[in-house]
């Protein structure tokens, strides 16, 4: 089994490899913790084996500030800072999100 979960720092909004700014996924990186959490207990109580995990940014690329701007609108559990969202707007260039996560490889422990 795989799970993937997103990590500190906040996903961070880049133009060119600058940082522009960062979301607040506060509100997401609490919820990915809780799953985390329990995924642990899981892990602790011998159900899973974790087997490996690696840390790496998955990339979500725009055409333009609007469109993060659009897609970050829909988001639940993230928000736009209001410097970021002032700034979008004028980017007629392509963007990347970049989010920080955590990949793990766990399996189902064997039973006796």
């Amino acid at each position: 089994m795989l799970d993937l979960t997103s990590v500190l720092p906040d996903a961070a909004v880049e133009r060119d490899g600058v940082v522009l700014g960062r979301l607040d996924q506060a509100a997401f990186l609490e919820r990915a913790a809780r799953s985390e959490e329990a995924v642990d207990r899981f892990v602790a109580g011998g159900l899973l084996v974790d087997e490996a995990s690696i840390e790496l940014d998955v990339l979500k690329h725009f055409d333009s500030g609007a469109d993060l701007l659009d897609d970050v609108s829909g988001r639940e559990l993230t928000a736009m800072p209001p410097a970021l969202r002032a700034t979008l707007p004028l980017v007629a260039t392509p963007l990347v999100e970049r989010s920080y996560c955590l990949l793990r490889r766990l399996r189902v422990a064997a039973t006796a």
